[in-house]
């Protein structure tokens, strides 16, 4: 066996620990005191130096700062919602759950740093560890990048979990070119004019606009767009009103914007702009839209894909190709920087509690078998990425 792997092996019950603690002491967003608490300490048993560089954001180097300059990510927030899978350490808040598993994530890559220490002397330059917040808001990578956590880097690796029967543990999955949608969350609010629900024409119902626009968001991908390219537009809120009796004077709809292209990104923000203020308008309604939160697809580096595959495949991994996918990663934003490749990561298996839910569902579970393997990969490939760019 891969003695980084045999290793890993070794640390897999230290890795439980990490991971179940940080489960059940879920938190959400840019403030994570108890999460970054953790993290902190464990660096520094390990012998590290960690600093929180932003709110949230833990880092930590490693290795000869003259040399070239690898960062490994790991995102550590939880979602907004309760938990329902039933584990022993489910999360003891009531409001935040890791149904995306950055746990797991965070718990590997405590892995590899204890990995990392333990085969210093091999490392032909320096490695970056970062622990990212806020992940699910889109804007922990962003703030790490503010914070000058590229300066220096050369290239980047992350990973993510996945749960079900296909995903098996010690397997390792990846995409050329891009691996994830881009995200584009909007806001569109009507202005109309409220009053007495028997009384409708003495209104402008924001409710019925809203109702109009929706429609019309669908024609975007039915009718406009290129088939052939994938683009997903969602409404997940519609908001409106107080009483039943009651035209409201303003209705809001938020969702979201996925695909694979920028063009295919600029295209539809604006057909989604034109038709919201045109719809109102039609009605005799005003209307804003905003997009508050922007992401673009997270696109991998083909040499970088190669390259770590090769690593992986010689610790004793297999590594399949997959398709891209329309969920979307704020490691894109690492990845327009930096040479960077996302790897997903087997969390399944035969066991049925596998094959419950999917991320972002209260009731998934996740296997911690892989939890090894995902750290022997971050830290092996680090080390041989290190060795084959030092020149």
């Amino acid at each position: 066996m891969n003695a980084y792997l045999k290793l890993a092996q070794e640390h897999a019950e230290e890795m439980t620990a990490h991971r179940r603690f940080l489960h059940a002491h879920a938190e959400v967003g840019c403030n994570l005191p108890v999460t970054g608490g953790y993290i902190i300490q464990q660096l520094t048993a390990l012998g590290y130096h960690p600093q929180r560089i932003a709110p949230g954001c833990v880092t930590a180097s490693i290795g000869k700062a003259h040399g070239k300059t690898i960062l490994l990510r790991a995102d550590c927030d939880a979602l907004p919602m309760q938990e329902e899978s039933g584990l022993p350490f489910q999360s003891e808040n009531p409001s935040a759950a890791h149904t995306c598993g950055h746990d797991m994530h965070t718990a590997m890559l405590l892995g590899a740093a204890a990995l990392l220490k333990a085969h210093e002397s091999e490392l032909k330059g320096e490695v970056c560890l970062l622990f990212q917040p806020d992940e699910e808001g889109l804007t922990g990578a962003l703030r790490a990048i503010h914070a000058d956590v590229l300066d220096g880097v050369d290239a980047a690796m992350a990973q993510h979990v996945y749960s079900g029967v296909e995903m098996k543990v010690g397997t390792f999955y990846v995409t050329y070119g891009v691996a994830m949608a881009s995200q584009d969350r909007f806001r569109i609010e009507i202005m109309g004019q409220g009053g007495h629900g028997a009384m409708p024409d003495k209104t402008i119902d924001p409710i019925n606009v809203g109702a109009y626009i929706h429609l019309g968001l669908q024609s975007i991908v039915a009718r406009e767009l290129d088939q052939a390219q994938p683009l997903v537009i969602t409404v997940g809120r519609f908001t409106a009103g107080d009483a039943a009796n009651v035209i409201p004077q303003t209705a809001v709809l938020e969702g979201t914007i996925r695909c694979f292209s920028a063009e295919m990104r600029a295209e539809a923000k604006a057909r989604l702009t034109q038709i919201s203020t045109g719809m109102a308008e039609v009605f005799g309604a005003k209307c804003t839209v905003t997009f508050p939160v922007e992401a673009p697809p997270n696109i991998n580096n083909d040499k970088m894909v190669t390259d770590m595959s090769s690593y992986i495949m010689e610790m004793g991994c297999p590594v399949e190709k997959m398709a891209p996918a329309m969920g979307s990663e704020d490691f894109a934003f690492i990845a327009e920087r930096v040479p960077s490749v996302f790897f997903a990561i087997g969390a399944g298996g035969d066991d049925p509690a596998y094959r419950l839910a999917t991320n972002h569902n209260p009731k998934v579970i996740y296997n911690e078998d892989c939890m090894p393997y995902g750290a022997a990969a971050l830290a092996w490939c680090a080390v041989n990425w290190l060795r084959d760019n030092s020149k």
